[in-house]
């Protein structure tokens, strides 16, 4: 088992963690300093325990809202699955391989775009 000393709103804190996950750990304390920091510039009066509890808030609200959004993706995903096979899970005949490549090209470019997005907005 490691241990990593995270600081965050200028307090020391040492953390046990499995081995490997040091550099994780690390960038989750960074992450979560930043937001006290953030809050902080907002927020003056707060105490720490106030500020902590409000960056996780904040970060159950983001996790909440990715859940959602990786709900419609995969909702989405399932929809252009549709498209392209019946109802059996066979692919409908169009080409010699059975499958509209113009088509299926043009919503995995969709589908990765929106992913970027989504990775983009946990970052």
């Amino acid at each position: 088992m490691a241990q990593v000393v995270v600081n965050v709103n200028g307090q020391a804190y040492t953390l046990a963690c499995d081995d490997g996950e040091e550099a994780h750990l690390s960038e989750l304390a960074r992450q979560v300093d930043e937001r006290v920091s953030d809050i902080r510039k907002d927020v003056k009066s707060a105490g720490e325990a106030q500020l902590l509890l409000m960056v996780g808030l904040l970060m159950a609200d983001d996790l909440i809202l990715a859940n959602e959004r990786i709900q419609e993706l995969e909702e989405s995903i399932a929809g252009m699955k549709g498209e392209f096979l019946e109802p059996e899970g066979e692919l409908p005949p169009k080409a010699s391989n059975g499958v509209d490549e113009d088509k299926l090209t043009g919503l995995l470019e969709k589908a990765a775009r929106r992913m970027e997005v989504i990775a983009a907005r946990l970052r």
